[in-house]
């Protein structure tokens, strides 16, 4: 279900709880969208894969801010090499690569192959090959395009948002 659907249905149905939006944000035209549908703030995931704070590897980093808005995929591919149990349905959405492009839709396979493959997985993640291993993010990849501070992102988004929603209410209200 995509954010601007499910905020407003998880608003009507939780009343007085305070909700955080999330999924497809990464800029101040996502947080004043958020905010405008009822949200309380916003939960960013993928834009602080590619910030200076990020610990998960700067080949994760680089791979988000290349990838675009279409060079992602939900897959299983890699939960089934790690035996990640998740339910019917649920898959991570990763930057496509070499791997995807050779095991999504053939999970069976996968989990036929998946000691040799775990090894293979292993070591591109010990070299940073992200064309092998897995770079969680989400379709708001293509909006990313610099690594930066943790702190200036906050600070960029926040201003873009209260300028977007300045401007609009004097459009919008007479």
């Amino acid at each position: 279900i995509g954010t601007l659907a499910l905020v407003p249905a998880v608003i009507d149905t939780v009343g007085d709880v305070p909700v955080l939006a999330a999924g497809g944000i990464a800029d101040g035209h996502g947080l004043a969208a958020a905010l405008m549908l009822g949200a309380e703030g916003v939960w960013m995931g993928t834009r602080f894969v590619a910030s200076d704070e990020w610990d998960g590897g700067e080949w994760r980093s680089a791979a988000v801010v290349a990838a675009g808005t279409d060079n992602t995929v939900r897959t299983l591919a890699y939960d089934r090499v790690w035996d990640v149990p998740f339910p019917d349905g649920i898959a991570n959405r990763v930057v496509r690569n070499v791997f995807t492009g050779e095991w999504h839709g053939r999970e069976a396979e996968v989990v036929a192959n998946r000691i040799e493959l775990r090894a293979e997985l292993k070591a591109a993640q010990a070299v940073g090959d992200a064309e092998l291993g897995s770079v969680l993010a989400g379709q708001v990849a293509g909006l990313i395009h610099a690594v930066e501070p943790a702190g200036a992102i906050v600070r960029r988004i926040l201003a873009e948002a209260e300028a977007l929603l300045r401007g609009r209410s004097s459009q919008v209200l007479c």
